[in-house]
């Protein structure tokens, strides 16, 4: 029995999940980074730190670009496609009611003595007759992505704001950072 069509489904599906995770997560720590590089321009120019307390921002800094590029690994390796997962998230977002494609997807992998044949190769049926329905960038919820990207521009239309008000404060800053 066959499985092209459901592998094809999980396959793409799986990776377009991933990249979309993997996207807003990025973007929601460049936002993040960015926005801390604006608040340390900000507090040097407002209290004209000493060598000490730039120092102190400049490790906080590093810091926060550590972790979030810690956050972004660690949601690319927790979104690496797993069979069984990625069909569940198609039925959950098709509503798909009756499971036919976790079945599949499961009873595909079995070759135990104890699976009855015909029932194994009915789910498989079920589960290619889905996939053949389902197109896999219809199951992606792209609001995550869509608020990173909203959230990344603000940020950028931000700086380039407070920039163009007031480009001495960072040609001072900047350097002493």
């Amino acid at each position: 029995m066959t499985t092209a069509q459901m592998d094809q489904l999980i396959q793409r599906t799986g990776r377009s999940l991933w990249r979309t995770g993997v996207a807003a997560s990025l973007l929601a720590m460049v936002s993040l980074v960015a926005a801390a590089v604006l608040a340390v321009i900000v507090i040097d120019a407002v209290f004209g730190l000493n060598v000490y307390g730039l120092l102190a921002l400049d490790g906080v800094l590093l810091g926060l670009i550590g972790v979030a590029a810690g956050s972004v690994i660690h949601r690319g390796r927790q979104n690496q496609a797993q069979r069984r997962r990625v069909a569940m998230t198609i039925e959950d977002r098709l509503d798909i009611p009756d499971n036919r494609l976790v079945n599949a997807v499961d009873l595909s992998t079995q070759t135990d003595a104890g699976v009855s044949r015909p029932l194994r190769e009915l789910a498989i049926e079920r589960g290619e007759a889905v996939a053949e329905s389902v197109a896999p960038r219809s199951v992606v919820d792209k609001t995550p992505l869509l608020r990173a990207i909203k959230t990344t521009m603000t940020v950028a239309l931000v700086a380039l704001a407070f920039y163009s008000l007031n480009p001495a404060v960072f040609h001072a800053v900047l350097p002493r950072l």
